[in-house]
């Protein structure tokens, strides 16, 4: 009978124990996912932050230096590359405002082709007449805000 008893004590804390460990794994597993889900939301919005800046970070730019501005945004458009499969794979609400700034950026290299090439005078830097670098800029400026907007909606209901 004792023996009976101790097998029963036995058998109930190892499936105890089981369970404990099962429900232990099921929770570090979701939190590994979170974690995993946070990491590649902040990969989109650093590279949203790097787009902006190359953006509206410089106050001035002079004829000679917008290569390096087309060299930026071309940058920019490779690596959003890797960005755009984080978004269809994790964050699809983001595609959308993903479109919005890669299109922006078609249009700001085009643009500075056009300056570069002479097909657009370069008082379009400083924004005598028409459309200016000015507005494009304000333009990827303003897409890359809503992104933000919406990763914050994201962060605030899945990750929290």
């Amino acid at each position: 009978m004792i023996n009976l008893v101790a097998a029963i004590i036995v058998g109930g804390g190892t499936l105890f124990l089981g369970i404990m460990a099962w429900r232990n794994i099921r929770l570090t597993r979701s939190i590994q996912k979170a974690e995993k889900k946070e990491r590649l939301l902040n990969e989109i919005i650093e590279w949203a932050e790097s787009v902006a800046n190359s953006a509206i970070g410089r106050q001035t730019k002079a004829p000679h230096e917008l290569w390096k501005t087309k060299l930026d945004y071309k940058k920019h458009k490779t690596k959003g590359k890797y960005v755009v499969q984080i978004i269809n794979s994790s964050f699809p609400e983001l595609s959308q405002f993903y479109l919005d700034i890669d299109a922006k950026l078609d249009g700001a290299i085009l643009f500075l082709e056009d300056i570069n090439t002479g097909k657009i005078g370069k008082e379009a830097i400083v924004g005598v007449g028409g459309k200016s670098l000015r507005d494009v800029e304000t333009g990827i400026a303003g897409a890359v805000e809503e992104l933000f907007k919406e990763a914050a909606k994201i962060k605030a209901k899945d990750i929290s």
